[in-house]
């Protein structure tokens, strides 16, 4: 059975796409290996900048102020953007669904929109048959399993568009839910907190509003209209990616970051396509398992994110040790009186930030990500290699120096004085950070 579904239909489909457009290594070479110097004089110059760079960088801060915009004074969530959202998911189906109805009359055809398919066959499951089975429920957790996989494969991705998306996901997830209510506080916080159940139910109504509006428009009315045109499941199911891909682009992205979004989305607009197929062109799947990998995106970040400002608080409490107090005060010493008791307060709380498996130091890959978000408003932004580079002679100096006192003397990871002296020598000149270095 031919689907009944008209040219123009592919063609308001594709503009509601548009619509729906959202704001969501090297080793070191023997030339290299010189002793690094114990604090970057050249920032010196630029010391009326250095309080404010330190400032700019306290992520905690800036989620914690993400936190406090826009809440209910009884819960950290923000039910304003909820509402805002879960009603322009329902206006947009709303509308391709009348969009389509008129089209399907002023072209002759009967206003049937239970017959639209894509499988080619004539078996098939209404794109409005909305009613839960088990079976159907298997299949939509089957569905979620490999999105779900690969969208934590790009969270624990510490390159540096990767870093960034995750970025905007961990600022749309703290301004929506705001701070965890959570009893383990010594301190009540001066901002409101949100209650797990809340969190919990909000993530489910506003994936399922998204699950169902964003299925029925990208594996519904949509490829119902390519394939009215190529007669071919082939060409219709990488047609529907593709575009599903391109309604998540964002203007104020990056090429790199559009890039990463735009190929997590097509593999994520593949595999469900595919799922529809194989599941007898049943759509509710897609539904299930879009809904679930979206409650997982939004509860996994939010946690993640509560326990992570937990122990930075936690951490901020705990006396440094004598090594790195020595360091740190001979690199207040040297920025001079712009790098304030309160800046370096700012720049302990980032470190602690980006110390993901709270071991009191920065891997490789939280330096990597340190820095991508350190420089994120920046023109010139130092690459994952330069950074790289940083990393290795800082260790291999504190070698050099036999500095068995530092907190990390054992670890491949930088303490709290070597990390804020990969931040200055990588502030200092970001596009030749590493060169200055090794000429040092």
């Amino acid at each position: 059975m031919k689907s009944p579904l008209p040219l123009p239909v592919l063609l308001s489909a594709c503009l509601v796409a548009a619509f729906q457009v959202k704001a969501p290594r090297r080793l070191v070479s023997r030339s290299q290996r010189q002793s690094l110097p114990q604090v970057p004089r050249r920032y010196r110059d630029k010391d009326e900048e250095t309080e404010e760079f330190v400032k700019s960088i306290s992520a905690t801060g800036k989620l914690e102020h993400v936190a406090m915009e826009n809440t209910d004074l009884e819960s950290g969530a923000d039910f304003g953007t909820f509402r805002t959202v879960a009603v322009s998911q329902a206006l947009v189906l709303a509308g391709v669904t009348a969009g389509t109805a008129i089209i399907l009359v002023l072209s002759g055809h009967p206003i049937d929109m239970s017959t639209l398919h894509w499988n080619g066959s004539s078996h098939y499951m209404s794109f409005w048959d909305f009613q839960l089975t088990p079976l159907r429920f298997l299949e939509g957790i089957v569905a979620a399993v490999p999105t779900i996989f690969l969208s934590t494969h790009v969270e624990k991705s510490d390159h540096r568009d990767a870093s960034h998306v995750n970025f905007s996901t961990m600022d749309m997830v703290m301004s929506l839910f705001g701070r965890r209510k959570d009893r383990k506080r010594e301190e009540k916080p001066y901002i409101p907190e949100t209650p797990m159940i809340h969190a919990y139910s909000l993530s489910v109504a506003l994936a399922i509003c998204t699950g169902i509006s964003e299925e029925i428009i990208f594996r519904g009315i949509l490829p119902a209209g390519m394939f009215h045109i190529t007669q071919s499941v082939p060409m219709t199911l990488i047609g529907q990616c593709f575009v599903f891909s391109l309604g998540h682009l964002s203007p104020r992205a990056s090429l790199g970051e559009n890039k990463v979004i735009c190929s997590l989305q097509a593999a994520n607009g593949l595999w469900y396509g595919f799922v529809y197929l194989v599941g007898g062109a049943d759509i509710m799947p897609c539904i299930i398992g879009h809904a679930l990998y979206d409650i997982h995106v939004f509860m996994e970040t939010w946690m993640s994110i509560n326990d992570q400002l937990n122990y930075t608080e936690k951490a901020m409490l705990t006396k440094l040790s004598a090594q790195d107090e020595i360091e740190i005060r001979r690199i207040k010493q040297e920025a001079g009186p712009r790098l304030s008791t309160k800046a370096l307060a700012h720049a302990r709380r980032f470190f602690y930030a980006f110390d993901y498996e709270q071991q009191g130091g920065l891997s490789k890959s939280d330096v990597k990500r340190a820095a991508s978000y350190a420089f994120l408003h920046d023109k010139i932004q130092p690459t994952d290699e330069r950074v790289c580079i940083l990393f290795d002679l800082i260790l291999e100096d504190r070698i050099i120096h036999d500095n068995s006192f530092a907190s990390m003397s054992h670890q491949e990871r930088l303490s709290l004085p070597e990390f804020l002296m990969l931040l200055f020598l990588l502030k200092a000149d970001p596009g030749q950070a590493a060169e200055n270095v090794a000429s040092s």
